[in-house]
């Protein structure tokens, strides 16, 4: 039986032995032609070591509010989490999603963590930011409307200034009955209006009836956030929405 490590040492072995003797060849002759064919063996020897790069991974930033931290279940459950797990997808795509959802965070909301949608954006949006999705918030409603739409404005415009080439995809706040407060449509309508002045994607989960027609099932205890199947529920959402993005159609969503 052969040692593939004597094997390996002695192939090791020999091409040193092949570039010092073809280095002394050079040396003796000293001719430009010599040093081109020395250049040329070194740099075929280095490129047969170097390993095949791996692709860069496609990075989605979640801003949000405790409808995205896991509240109600665990961090570990919530969907962006789920969507990190999700094996083909992240094979499919390359894809890390970083969540900087806080619990209470709004476009003018201060969350538990200090932060706004605002702060997040600053926070966690770097120029290899591919997407941008923000969804929420109702933590928003009381808040002057006209803040609410300076605030989105700016986050979106921030958001587009550290990621030039990120697609933006603006998630309303969405409602778990047919007949909305008016404070939250007064917050959906601001949040439209900012993402049609910033030429960005806006869903409306209001419109689109998401959770509302199976709210028992997909809420959690209190009512108001998502249960275990809710969290699933909200990552195929999400997951139609990035395979849906301009310029980032994958197979297999």
């Amino acid at each position: 039986m052969v040692d593939g490590r004597s094997v390996s040492g002695a192939m090791a072995t020999a091409g040193v032995v092949s570039v010092v003797g073809l280095a002394a060849f050079v040396l003796s002759g000293d001719s430009s032609g010599h040093r081109a064919m020395y250049s040329a063996s070194l740099r075929e020897s280095f490129s047969q070591r170097e390993s095949p790069r791996t692709p860069a991974k496609e990075r989605v930033v979640i801003v949000g509010d405790s409808l995205s931290t896991g509240h109600g279940t665990a961090p570990e459950d919530a969907w962006p989490s789920l969507i990190n797990m999700d094996a083909s997808l992240v094979m499919d795509r390359n894809l890390s999603v970083v969540n900087g959802a806080q619990d209470g965070a709004g476009y003018v909301s201060v969350g538990d963590g200090g932060g706004d949608f605002g702060s997040q954006t600053a926070a966690w949006v770097t120029s290899d930011t591919q997407v941008v999705l923000f969804f929420g918030s109702e933590n928003d409603i009381g808040f002057d409307p006209n803040d609410v739409r300076h605030a989105a404005e700016t986050a979106y415009a921030e958001a587009k200034t550290l990621a030039p080439q990120a697609e933006l995809i603006v998630v309303g706040p969405p409602a778990y009955t047919d007949d909305p407060e008016p404070g939250l449509l007064e917050v959906r309508d601001q949040l439209k209006a900012a993402a049609v002045s910033a030429g960005t994607v806006f869903v409306d989960p209001i419109e689109e009836h998401w959770i509302v027609d199976d709210a028992a099932d997909l809420l959690g205890a209190d009512g108001d956030h998502p249960s275990l199947a809710g969290q699933h529920y909200l990552k195929d959402r999400m997951e139609q929405l990035l395979a849906a993005s301009p310029g980032h159609d994958k197979p297999g969503l």
